[in-house]
């Protein structure tokens, strides 16, 4: 049997304490989630549920997680909550992040390959609940890049159908675009993509 006293675990980021810090798994980088929805008439509840069930499901209590939540375009990295959870990951205070899915953090493939490369140099965990993906080493990263690649390449592809479906003269007769779409609905699609 071993007598030999068992360093803490830090449930946030899973990580051992070193043996005879007090307080340190109180005192150690917490957990932060991240929610990001496009449009501010748009809901994160179905993010947020997904992010918490995970969250239990790893032992983690939701209310000891810092929440970060943006309702705008994930175009750039100039949103207020992603700005704040910058800040908190290189001022050491979080240890993992969570998100819905790779893509919230970011729609620009050499924004969020940046963000991931910074983090992990941090030795951030980053974790995507819907991809069922944890981000750390490096098939983690090469993960996160065919991933940031994918979700660039559907908003630019998505962007060239609403160029063409614009292009296409819609009379005040038939008010239908070409792929069977009312012009309004193709706005709130690009505003939904995004």
């Amino acid at each position: 049997m071993d007598t030999r006293e068992k360093a803490p675990v830090n449930p946030s980021t899973g990580t051992k304490c070193k043996k005879g810090v007090e307080d340190q798994v109180e005192n150690e980088a917490r957990t932060a989630a991240y929610v990001r929805v496009s449009t501010t008439s748009q809901n994160e509840a179905g993010q947020r549920a997904e992010v918490e069930r995970w969250l239990s499901g790893n032992g983690i209590n939701t209310k000891d997680v810092q929440w970060y939540v943006d309702k705008q375009s994930g175009d750039n990295l100039q949103r207020p909550a992603f700005e704040k959870l910058q800040q908190a990951v290189f001022a050491g205070e979080i240890g993992t992040v969570v998100v819905y899915k790779l893509d919230r953090l970011s729609r620009n493939l050499r924004d969020g390959i940046n963000t991931l490369g910074k983090w992990c140099e941090q030795s951030i965990r980053v974790v995507s609940t819907s991809q069922q993906l944890d981000f750390n080493g490096t098939v983690g990263q090469l993960i996160a890049s065919v991933l940031f690649a994918v979700a660039q390449m559907e908003k630019s592809l998505y962007l060239v159908q609403l160029a063409v479906a614009e292009t296409e003269t819609v009379s005040a007769e038939n008010p239908i675009e070409p792929a069977g779409m009312v012009k309004s609905h193709v706005v709130v699609l690009a505003q939904l993509i995004d």
